[in-house]
């Protein structure tokens, strides 16, 4: 069962219409009537949406009727949600409630109708969630919704743009969108979905859909990028988007009274740009703690930086701004970018908007590319991009006027490790291990590191331990690099292992490469239908084998050089001969899957090529035991 928490101040309007008898719940209830008895799974048998533009506001009115063929769907699915920014317009629930199969009408009350936050970290919005709890709702019946969305065309924000699914994942019996508008103020609409057809005639534009099945689900999908659309705006182009967003950065970082001053004292001391990038980079991420700041005027302005450095807090607009200023202050030619944190596709964003982006970043040239630094991200270092933004869709506010994506790393997750081994005469061993992550992998696990004690930090590295090296086995671990984001961040631990094996005469043993096999166990497709971008993966694992004195390895593990379109997998041998009665094998094992788009086409390649790898990852090697 969903259950809800928020604040009780409801900051919509309800106002609800007479309805008995109206044509609207007549309608509700003839499509009841007419839904097939066999249908089994939540369905909307009508949904209309009407946006009128007009000289001074825009105002959308939505309709929706929703089937619950039983009990289970009820229990799941018993409520609507209505996203609304009370900043900038004015939600009206028009008329809400349930009509039981038998065609009885229940309407909502506003004690039926909860507000509750929905954006905690987004840049751009405010935005809430009403969500309508329908009273009297049964298996068998239906749900009506009627509401209308007003937003009014200010000095400050005269623009609006918006977009609407006819594609969900239910099915759809009835769908129609209609947008009117007036020559007074433009307005655009571009239809990419194959489920409606439109119809322009003068300032009117129709399309409507029947029988719409479900969104495809898959396992990794990010529905912004594959659910096709109706989109709509009253912006001709990106420069409109560049330029009302960037008058805010403007203005929050001119005329500061404290920037010298403080730019002077952190990079005190540090002699080359590099090192004061760092510096200035640690100092926004970490010690102005971020706090969302989109209201009252800031939805799209940050705060003066003065403000900012005052308070110690702010959101992405508010620290990036503060980074822009200093990058600049220091000769760094730094732009603020706007990102799409939930979007990599370009070619499904088919008109300009503000609202497109919810996050901002600040980006420089540098000299293998372009770098791109969040200011919220206080765990990923200054020369990494931080996992979250890195393919996403962007737009720079100096730029062209164009759509671009962040860069990606070629290895997202990457890490070496260093094993060194001691065998017992007995078959016991010793072991001494380092792990160093690196880019993005880095700033993940130092974020998690960063929010434990130090015992959860044991136990975190423990667990982890064994699900990847050894099961049952408990090592000490010591840790580097968690509180300096310029530092390396590694983790080393040592245990030991008892006897295992007999002794006495030859023996052949196997050892996983656990590293490399464990990234490979988490490299897999699962996905069927839709394209999925893979990070990128590099392991570097290092294993220095000492065997005691009188045992002889006549056959070490094998080398390797494998090599495929999706990556490599390479072995190199050392065989130290006896030294002091000892031998030593160092194998130095690489795996390489750069980061790439993958279609369906390539799912079943794909994982063949993870499976061979893993297959091949096992140190096997043979030898005789004893003086």
């Amino acid at each position: 069962m969903n259950r809800f928490t928020g604040c009780a101040l409801l900051l919509f309007i309800f106002s609800p219409v007479a309805i008995a008898n109206s044509p609207l719940l007549e309608q509700a209830k003839t499509a009841l009537a007419k839904v097939a008895p066999e249908t089994d799974a939540l369905t909307s048998l009508d949904k209309r949406v009407s946006v009128d533009v007009q000289a001074d506001q825009v105002v959308t009115t939505v309709t929706q009727i929703w089937f619950y063929p039983n009990t289970a769907v009820v229990q799941d699915s018993g409520f609507e949600s209505v996203y609304y920014r009370p900043d900038i317009e004015t939600l009206n629930v028009i008329t809400a409630g349930a009509i039981s199969p038998d065609g009885e009408f229940t309407a909502a009350t506003p004690d039926n109708i909860k507000e509750i936050e929905s954006d905690t970290y987004n840049t751009f919005t405010d935005t809430r969630q009403a969500v309508v709890s329908y009273p009297g709702l049964q298996a068998g019946g239906a749900t009506l919704i009627q509401y209308t969305l007003t937003h009014p065309f200010t000095e400050q924000r005269d623009y609006w743009s918006s977009k609407y699914y006819p594609q969900v994942h239910a099915n759809i019996l009835n769908y129609q969108f209609e947008a009117t508008w007036t020559e007074q103020r433009p307005f655009f609409v571009v239809n990419n979905s194959a489920r409606v057809d439109c119809e322009l005639q003068d300032n009117r534009i129709t399309c409507t859909g029947s029988d719409i099945p479900p969104a495809e689900t898959d396992e990794d999908v990010s529905w912004p990028d594959v659910l096709n659309h109706i989109s709509v705006t009253t912006l001709r182009s990106w420069e409109e988007v560049q330029q009302i967003v960037l008058r805010g950065f403007n203005n929050a970082i001119k005329d500061s009274s404290q920037l010298e001053s403080l730019v002077t004292r952190l990079i005190e001391g540090q002699d080359t740009q590099e090192a004061q990038i760092a510096a200035i980079f640690e100092f926004v991420a970490k010690d102005i703690r971020y706090v969302s700041m989109s209201e009252n005027g800031h939805a799209i302005v940050p705060h003066d930086i003065d403000e900012t450095i005052n308070n110690r807090f702010g959101d992405c607009k508010d620290k990036s701004a503060l980074l822009l200023a200093m990058l600049r202050h220091i000769g760094v030619d730094a732009d603020p970018v706007l990102v799409a944190t939930k979007k990599s596709n370009i070619d499904n964003i088919t008109l300009p908007a503000v609202n497109t982006f919810d996050h901002v970043v600040v980006c420089f040239d540098v000299e293998d590319g372009v770098r791109c630094l969040d200011a919220t991200d206080p765990y990923t270092g200054p020369d990494d991009i931080a996992d979250w933004i890195q393919n996403r869709v962007a737009l720079s506010l100096s730029g062209k006027g164009e759509l671009e994506q962040i860069p990606a790393s070629t290895y997202r997750w990457d890490l070496a490790t260093d094993t060194r081994i001691d065998f017992a005469p007995d078959g016991g061993q010793t072991e001494q291990q380092e792990v160093s992550y690196h880019n993005a992998y880095e700033g993940q696990i130092r974020g998690k590191l960063a929010k434990l004690s130090a015992k959860d930090r044991q136990e975190w590295a423990s667990d982890l331990y064994q699900s990847v090296v050894a099961d049952g086995a408990a090592p000490a671990f010591t840790f580097e690099g968690i509180d300096n984001l310029s530092d390396t961040l590694k983790s080393a631990s040592a245990t030991s292992f008892e006897p295992y094996f007999t002794t006495e005469g030859r023996f052949t043993l196997e050892e996983a490469d656990a590293w490399v096999q464990y990234e490979l166990s988490t490299s897999g497709i699962d996905n069927t239908v839709y394209d999925v971008f893979y990070p990128g993966s590099r392991v570097k694992s290092t294993y220095t084998l000492t065997f005691p004195k009188g045992w002889y390895i006549d056959r070490p593990p094998k080398k390797l050089d494998l090599q495929h379109a999706f990556g490599s997998l390479q072995r190199q041998v050392k065989h130290q001969q006896p030294k002091d009665g000892q031998q030593v094998l160092k194998v130095t094992t690489v795996l390489q899957i750069p980061s790439r788009t993958l279609t369906a086409a390539d799912f079943s390649r794909f994982n063949q090529f993870v499976k061979a790898l893993h297959k091949e990852s096992m140190l096997t090697f043979a030898g005789q035991a004893g003086n």
